[in-house]
């Protein structure tokens, strides 16, 4: 069963497809390059979440399409071209839930950062219940929109306005939270996120413990 990485072939979310167990995987440059060696063994795309997948696909799930980014395209019989998933919010979930070991956040969150992986941090955190303020990049006017199609009332600051060890803060950049005792950081995010994107794609459980080697975790 192959699936094609979008992306560097020496990211870690490509070791980590290899450890799951269960695919083959190739590397692409680019969504292009994905598609024009696309063949009828492949399970799907893989690549960090983009605005632009979603147009790539026929379809997307209600998270993706209100999250406004994918970075999972599937591939199934009577679907002529792929349908979209955005993994990156339960992999922070996840993530978030396995070093805290509460399914909830507790108390308020700044998140820093714009664009795609700034929306999926938005959509986690607001399924673990945090109080979010997102503190924004210069002219981004689409943060505060994603978020009202999400049905969040969402505070926005600019980025300039947050103040290092003012609290707990997911920065979307580095994909690293901080939250008093816990601290989670972009391997553990990762893990979960390509774990998510197997059990898609296969209906199967990864190797979780090759995946955690991969990680380094």
């Amino acid at each position: 069963m192959n699936v094609v990485w979008v992306g560097s072939g020496d990211a870690v979310e490509r070791r980590l497809l290899d450890a799951s167990g269960l695919v083959d995987v190739t590397v692409a440059d680019g969504l292009d390059a994905a598609f024009a060696a696309w063949r009828e063994d492949c399970l799907g795309f893989a690549t960090a979440p983009l605005a632009g997948t979603l147009r790539r696909a026929d379809a997307g799930d209600g998270l993706a399409t209100a999250v406004g980014c994918a970075d999972c395209l599937a591939f199934a019989a009577g679907i002529p071209r792929a349908y979209a998933f955005c993994t990156r919010v339960g992999g922070i979930v996840a993530a978030v839930r396995e070093a805290s070991g509460r399914e909830r956040f507790r108390g308020e969150l700044a998140v820093l950062g714009s664009g795609p992986e700034a929306w999926a941090a938005l959509a986690a955190f607001a399924q673990l219940k945090a109080a979010i303020t997102a503190y924004v990049e210069p002219r981004d006017a689409v943060t505060g929109a994603v978020a009202h199609r999400m049905g969040l009332d969402l505070p926005t600051a600019p980025l300039a306005a947050w103040e290092e060890g003012s609290g707990a803060v997911y920065d979307s950049r580095s994909l690293r939270l901080r939250a008093g005792r816990t601290c989670v950081g972009r391997s553990s995010i990762l893990l979960h996120t390509v774990a998510a994107q197997v059990r898609l794609l296969t209906s199967r459980e990864p190797d979780m413990r090759a995946m955690r080697a991969a990680a380094r975790l």
